[in-house]
């Protein structure tokens, strides 16, 4: 008895040690990115820093396009036995064909501005093309690691792109001293194709692992999954327009220096839900409601321990952001304090997301993609209604933080109410006895917090 409670207790640490460590490596994913923007508010102009953010906001929108979602797509596929007998599920190898397929589109309209369209868009149709080919390069590369995380032999392939990719990019800014986004994104490209052919290398030549043989074939299951990646990718879409058009409203009424600060203070706080997604993003069949009741409960368990590891972290960091905001954007430079304010509010609207748990990625992992889409549409319809009628009575950053703030509502709210009609699939919910109103309190005190400042 007292071996067994060694057992137990040791499982526990090590349980503890797995979810500690996934929050972590997640973070830091994301946070490796960010450094590199922090950078470049040194190296380019504020004008220049204000078209960088905008081209990052459409290239997060072509990475998804590309990747179809990454992990989301395959994770429909994934069954908690892959990992005992080691080999990507059989379709694999149709995502990577539909994803570089979709890169081809994407190749080609960069080809146009390159070509044709260079001196479109005030001169910054090159600019354009490069940011396109490296989100290509880069949704390519997600494809491809969605397609090794079906192995679990991933990470030494995650340390590439999270640390040894963001390190040459830093490097590179330093050495080549960087300052015009054209030079940024031509580098950036070269280093992500760099690696992605890497990876393909890796892969085909491990092709009975990563694309084993089976009946299946575009005859049988092209229509399906023609239809399936359609769905996903206007979520996609939908998902990282609300979160980010906010940003493209205000390129109308600011100047683009000072929507590159605004964008700037959205994206540290979107840090928070991209992190939670790439949390959960490692839990494939865990988010699904499956037909036997102890893989069920064994799934919700480790999505439970996943979530409160989640707030533990996040927590802490964002009591030091909310309270050291404005020294430390003055290490930026003083003209970024101005966003001292909206930083501390866009913080608490997507802190008060994780408080609502991975609803998307339950929505998704269930094909229930409809129901999510429409969050996204609905939250993202309400935000624009919002905008213009904020704008006519405050400022067009607090107008934009607002927006914001409701739309995350609206959205989160939908999905909250798709989730309780399937009681199945919100066992998976921690704080369900704290929903809607605790993220809701917390949203509301961000938006009022900065409209009353």
């Amino acid at each position: 008895m007292v071996a067994t409670l060694k057992e137990r207790l040791l499982n526990n640490k090590l349980e503890i040690l797995e979810h500690g460590l996934a929050t972590c490596a997640a973070a830091v994913s994301r946070l490796s990115m960010f450094l590199i923007v922090l950078i470049n508010t040194q190296f380019l102009s504020p004008q220049d820093f204000g078209l960088f953010t905008l081209l990052m906001l459409t290239s997060n929108i072509v990475n998804a396009f590309v990747s179809c979602g990454g992990d989301m797509w395959l994770n429909r596929f994934t069954r908690h036995y892959h990992s005992s007998k080691k080999r990507a599920p059989a379709v694999a190898r149709f995502y990577l064909q539909i994803s570089f397929g979709l890169a081809g589109i994407v190749g080609i309209v960069a080809l146009c501005f390159g070509l044709f369209l260079r001196q479109s868009f005030e001169g910054q149709g090159l600019a354009i093309a490069l940011s396109l080919i490296w989100a290509g390069s880069a949704g390519l590369i997600e494809a491809v690691l969605a397609i090794l995380r079906t192995t679990n032999k991933i990470k030494r392939f995650f340390l590439i792109r999270d640390f040894v990719m963001p390190i040459i990019l830093i490097s590179a800014i330093f050495l080549l001293k960087i300052h015009t986004v054209s030079k940024f994104f031509m580098t950036a490209s070269i280093i992500w194709i760099a690696v992605l052919l890497l990876l393909l290398i890796y892969i085909f030549r491990r092709s009975n692992l990563y694309f084993p043989r089976s009946i299946l074939s575009w005859k049988t299951l092209g229509k399906g999954l023609i239809s399936y990646t359609l769905k996903l990718i206007l979520n996609n879409f939908s998902s990282r327009i609300s979160n980010g058009f906010d940003a493209l409203i205000l390129a109308k009424y600011l100047p683009i220096d000072l929507v590159g600060k605004y964008r700037l203070g959205a994206q540290l706080a979107n840090a928070f839900i991209v992190i939670q997604h790439f949390v959960f993003l490692a839990l494939p069949w865990h988010l699904r409601a499956t037909s036997s009741a102890n893989e069920d409960h064994q799934g919700a368990k480790m999505v439970h321990a996943r979530q409160i590891m989640l707030l533990l972290t996040a927590l802490p960091a964002l009591l030091i952001l909310l309270f050291f905001a404005k020294p430390l954007l003055g290490l930026l430079g003083s003209g970024y304090q101005v966003i001292a304010i909206p930083i501390c509010a866009f913080l608490l609207i997507r802190f008060s997301e994780l408080l609502w748990g991975p609803q998307h990625e339950i929505l998704i992992s269930n094909n229930k993609i409809f129901a999510d889409t429409v969050a996204n549409l609905v939250g993202l319809g309400v935000g624009i209604i919002a905008f213009i009628c904020a704008i006519q009575f405050l400022d067009p950053i607090t107008s934009g933080v607002i927006t914001a703030g409701l739309s995350s509502v609206v959205a989160q709210s939908i999905r909250f109410i798709a989730l309780r009609i399937s009681v199945d699939l919100r066992s998976h919910i921690t704080a369900k006895k704290y929903l809607p109103w605790l993220p809701l309190l917390v949203t509301l005190s961000g938006v009022g917090y900065v409209a009353f400042s």
